[in-house]
Parts: C-alpha cells; structure tokens; sequence
C-alpha cells in the first residue's frame, strides 16, 4: 500500500473541484498517492463527472444523502483513510507541485511531529494575481522572532499562541495540512465533539499539538482562494468577531497549562521586541481581540492609541521590512516558479 490519502469534501463545485484536482494529478508524489477521497455534500452529481476526467488519480468517490456540516464531513472522511498519512484539501483550494512531496519528507525526517502545516498565497483564482498571507507575523512571533528557517518545529505553547492571537484565516490552513492519520482522526473527533463548528482550524491545530509536533513551512505550498460563497463570507462581521473572541476563551479555558505556556512564550520574545516594532505588531490584532489577549490572556502586547486603531498598512510594511526580510524577499522572487500551470 502506498503511503498517502488525500480527502477532498466538495459541495456543489464542479469548477473549484476540477482545478484541485488537476493540482494534485501534478504532485511530484503522486506515486505515494494510494487514495483520492471525493465526498460530495452538496446534491449535485456533477461532481462525479468531473472526478471521471481524472483516470491517473485513484479516485474513490462517495456522495452524502442527507448532506452534513462541514466539520463532520472532515471527520467521517478521516476515518475512511486507509493510509499511514492524510492530506486535507478544500475543494475550492489548489497546491504548489511539490507540496505533498516535501510534507512527506519532513513527518519521515521527525518522527516525533505528527503534521505538516505551511504558508499560503491568496488568490481568486489560478488564472489571477495572489498575494502572500499577510498573517505570518503570528507564526514569526511563536518562532521567535527567527524567520531564517525554511521549517519551525512547534510545540504546544507556539501552537496554542497562533490559535489565541488569530488573525483573518489565521496560520494552519486545513489545504496546507499533511499529517499521521491516527493523530489526524483523533484529533478531528476531538475537535468535532467540541460543539463549535466555527473556527475548528484553531482547534484542530491544539489538539494535534498534544499529540506530537507540529512541522511549518516558511515557503507557501498551497493557494487560497477567495470567493464570495466561503462559509466565513456568510456571517455578519460582528458574528464573525464574536466567534473569534468565543473560541480565544474556549482555549483559555480548556487547556489553561498550554495558554500560561504560550503567555510565557510570548511574553519572553515581546521583552526583546523594540517598543515600536511591538505596537506595530500589536495593531496587527483584530481590535476587538486585542483587549482580550492583553487582560484576559496576559499577553504582552501594546495597547493601541485610538488616532493609530484601523490605519495598520504603514505598520505591516514597516514590519514586513523589519522582521523577516529574508524569508520574504526569498518567497516572492521564487512565486513566479511555484505558480501551477494552467
């Protein structure tokens, strides 16, 4: 048996579907692919139509009748996997070539890390321009303040910092994810009896941790894309903050020895942070979260003056000039190369 399932939900996106697939029948793993999971959830059959368009992928497809959440359909879907690992893909999402490849070398290389995440790129499409995630301030932060390494090791404490500070799409993208499937499927359950089918990636993350480490591409592996009909699009702003906000407690209030490690964590990096590279990166928090980190959590971070609240981008590019122009400027003269083909 080969090494890899790749799990792929879909919900009535016979064009988003296509453009994924297409990426991963580019893998230059594509050997270590023992099973292609396409589980339609959306009452369409056009799916399976365009799932037969892809004879050199082993495609195993299944359609849900009665359709579920989204969370238990990752979940069901997980446990259906019959490899040592899982690659998580949403269907209106597409990968570099190279990205299963180097997820695999890396879980073989660090048997004690049972996933792999990485950075990504935004787009609307593979035919239209992408800009890098702009959130990565988080996973510098809970690297401590060393962005020269293609890879981080995480722990519990650097895990739980990403999931408490969250930014918009925050850091550990379910497409980006390739992981041991017994920590993966124990670590979905987890999340799933939860109850809060919202912002599970910050759940899915910590609940891996406890598990193993926790491997991080600096170097994007996967495009995201943005449209209109994403779940996260559908919510009212203020619904979406109060989600953000809600989950932040849960964490706290769930797993307190790895919220008082990640106050440490971060609160040691913050007292080597000059002052004003520091309230830059504190601007970069969602305002209504920030006086939650910084009372509740006892996070370091620097209360934002009114008159600079709303007016971050001179903050970010200050920031992304300070902190880690290596990594940076590395990824964006290498774009060009890693942009899939059409």
């Amino acid at each position: 048996m080969k090494s890899i399932s790749v799990i792929i939900p879909t919900a009535n996106r016979p064009e988003f579907l296509e453009e994924a697939l297409s990426s991963v029948a580019r893998q230059t793993a594509l050997n270590d692919i023992e099973e292609v999971i396409v589980s339609e959830d959306g009452g369409s059959f056009e799916s399976k139509a365009v799932c037969a368009k892809f004879k050199s992928l082993p495609i195993k497809y299944i359609f849900q009748d009665p359709p579920m959440p989204p969370t238990e359909h990752f979940n069901v879907l997980a446990k259906q996997a019959s490899t040592e690992f899982i690659a998580m893909f949403h269907d209106d999402d597409w990968w570099v070539p190279e990205h299963l490849e180097r997820s695999l070398q890396a879980l073989k290389s660090h048997p004690d890390c049972v996933a792999t995440f990485s950075n990504f790129y935004e787009s609307t499409g593979p035919s239209a321009p992408f800009n890098l995630n702009g959130h990565m301030w988080l996973i510098w932060s809970a690297s401590g303040c060393n962005f020269a390494d293609p890879v981080f090791i995480f722990d519990e404490a650097s895990v739980m910092f990403v999931c408490l500070a969250w930014s918009w799409w925050g850091n550990f993208h379910y497409s980006t994810f390739v992981g041991r499937s017994d920590a993966a499927r124990d670590a979905f359950s987890k999340t799933f009896e939860t109850g809060n089918c919202y912002d599970t990636d910050r759940q899915f993350p910590v609940f891996l941790s406890l598990r193993g480490k926790i491997c991080y591409f600096t170097m994007p592996g996967v495009f995201r894309r943005n449209h209109q009909v994403q779940d996260s699009n559908k919510e009212p702003y203020s619904r979406f903050v109060e989600i953000i906000i809600q989950t932040t407690r849960w964490l706290m209030k769930s797993f307190p020895d790895n919220a008082a490690k990640a106050k440490e964590l971060f609160n040691k990096t913050a007292s080597g942070i000059e002052p004003d590279r520091l309230l830059a990166i504190s601007n970069l928090l969602i305002k209504q979260l920030r006086p939650v980190l910084i009372e509740e959590c006892g996070l370091k971070f620097i209360p934002v003056p009114p008159e600079n609240r709303g007016s971050h981008d001179p903050h970010i590019k200050r920031l992304l000039r300070q902190i880690c122009p290596p990594v940076l400027w590395n990824i964006l003269s290498r774009v060009k190369n890693l942009r899939p083909t059409e």
